[in-house]
């Protein structure tokens, strides 16, 4: 597997960022795919608000495709059963965030869509 990256922040204002980034994945058993995202921050005082629109491409790993082997976990055990006809995953991601912080602690809410 070969992969490159590239992202390009922007500051559109002092209160406006946008970030944008693409990655090209190349596979010897699967397509080459070409993934983005963009982001967009917006600050207000100590309130950050963020969008993030991302697509997703994972591949299946070896042992996902052409090993068996027994999944440790504190009493769940499980078997996991290598296939190799399995295909990739693709996704497409909406992320809406908010942070903020307090005198103590900071507030994070992140909703996910898809």
């Amino acid at each position: 597997t070969t992969a490159f990256f590239i992202q390009s922040q922007y500051e559109l204002t002092q209160k406006i960022n946008l970030f944008f980034g693409t990655r090209y994945t190349n596979h010897s058993k699967f397509n080459d795919r070409l993934t983005s995202e963009v982001t967009i921050k917006y600050n207000i005082d100590l309130h950050t608000f963020r969008l993030n629109i991302s697509q997703g491409y994972k591949m299946p790993d070896i042992y996902e495709l052409y090993y068996d082997w027994t999944h440790p976990g504190v009493g769940t055990n499980f078997m996991v059963i290598g296939n190799p006809d399995l295909k990739p995953e693709d996704s497409f991601n909406i992320n809406l965030s908010y942070q903020s912080p307090t005198e103590d602690r900071q507030i994070n809410h992140s909703s996910h869509v898809l």
